[in-house]
């Protein structure tokens, strides 16, 4: 028996952007343990790495979602696995 699972698009959407930053999170973890020294002279560029984080993320989820809700809506593809991964 094949269940209709399919969720909004919003509801995709922040599930795929809550995904994208704890894995960037993840990635920009061993920032925390450089020196102070270098903590002091390249501080300045966290601001723009963490904008671009953001970015990144919104934009990458944006254009996953679009491609998930595409094939789900061609029955394509059983959306439950895409949520289990995610």
């Amino acid at each position: 028996m094949h269940l209709d699972s399919r969720t909004s698009w919003i509801f995709k959407f922040c599930e795929c952007a809550l995904a994208a930053i704890a894995l960037l999170n993840l990635l920009l973890f061993p920032l925390e343990f450089l020196p102070f020294s270098f903590l002091e002279k390249y501080g300045q560029y966290f601001k723009y790495v963490l904008i671009g984080m953001v970015g990144v993320t919104l934009l990458g989820s944006f254009i996953y979602v679009w491609v998930w809700h595409r094939r789900e809506r061609a029955n394509n593809l059983y959306s439950p696995i895409q949520h289990a991964w995610l």
